[in-house]
């Protein structure tokens, strides 16, 4: 019912040993960037910038803000506010 705790170590090693932003321009896939308002570990300020580095990189990228006051589970929590954002982002990149 809650978030593993194993997958979180398992999401802190991979993240210590693997330098996912040198490997930014191999992202083929159109991106839905997705962060809510009230996150503070990835803060929505932080998307138009880092949308603007993905295309920088040649990612094909769409920002979208939640509002929600959830937090960093906010679009888990509250997916129903932004799933008509999906299923456009979807049926466009089909």
């Amino acid at each position: 019912r809650q978030f593993d705790p194993n997958a979180l170590v398992a999401l802190r090693r991979a993240n210590t040993r693997f330098d996912v932003m040198s490997e930014m321009s191999n992202i083929v896939a159109p991106m839905l960037y997705v962060l809510c308002s009230t996150d503070n570990l990835f803060p929505a300020a932080f998307g138009p910038e880092r949308s603007d580095w993905f295309r920088s990189h040649g990612v094909n990228v769409e920002f979208f803000e939640l509002d929600s006051p959830h937090k960093h589970r906010g679009p888990l929590l509250d997916w129903a506010k932004w799933d008509d954002v999906l299923s456009k982002f979807l049926a466009e990149n089909n």
